[in-house]
């Protein structure tokens, strides 16, 4: 009976993940409110496939690394996204690379500036974004939303989802 109820529960879990438009399924990850899109994981991978996203996996053995391109960008809370990247090992970081506003998408998500140093603004960047603006709602040092350019380069800017497993 046990292993009935797991199954029923992972079948709708699946029906609820593949309900979502990718648009929505997307920005609830970036905002941290729901888990990264994985494509270790075969119906993620699938589901993706499905929406017309080219999935790099640079690691198909190991944590999260991977990116996933769009054909033509896409549109999530009045920014375009080409590309998302999601690398983890313990912690990590879901994130789009985006064109459009900074500080206006920070305001509609109601986003802080970021008032550490240098270098705790890369540390909570994942060591990929120089953060300006970031919500510790979830709690510092748990999961936290943030923006800001690129450390590599700075005319690109990056939005996404820290966290930290432990």
């Amino acid at each position: 009976m046990r292993h009935l109820l797991v199954v029923v529960l992972l079948l709708s879990a699946l029906q609820a993940h593949a309900a979502l438009p990718i648009h929505t399924r997307i920005e609830l990850a970036l905002r941290c409110k729901a888990e990264p899109l994985d494509a270790h994981n075969p119906t993620t991978r699938k589901w993706l496939q499905q929406q017309g996203v080219r999935i790099i996996d640079h690691d198909p053995e190991g944590p999260p690394d991977q990116v996933f391109r769009f054909k033509s960008p896409i549109t999530i809370a009045g920014v375009r996204i080409k590309t998302l990247f999601y690398q983890a090992d313990s912690g990590g970081i879901f994130m789009a690379e985006f064109e459009g506003d900074m500080a206006r998408l920070a305001h509609q998500w109601q986003l802080k500036p970021h008032t550490g140093n240098a270098k705790q603004r890369r540390e909570d960047g994942g060591g990929l974004l120089d953060v300006r603006f970031i919500d510790k709602a979830a709690g510092a040092d748990v999961m936290q939303q943030v923006i800001g350019p690129w450390i590599a380069n700075p005319k690109r800017q990056g939005w996404g989802c820290h966290f930290y497993d432990g």
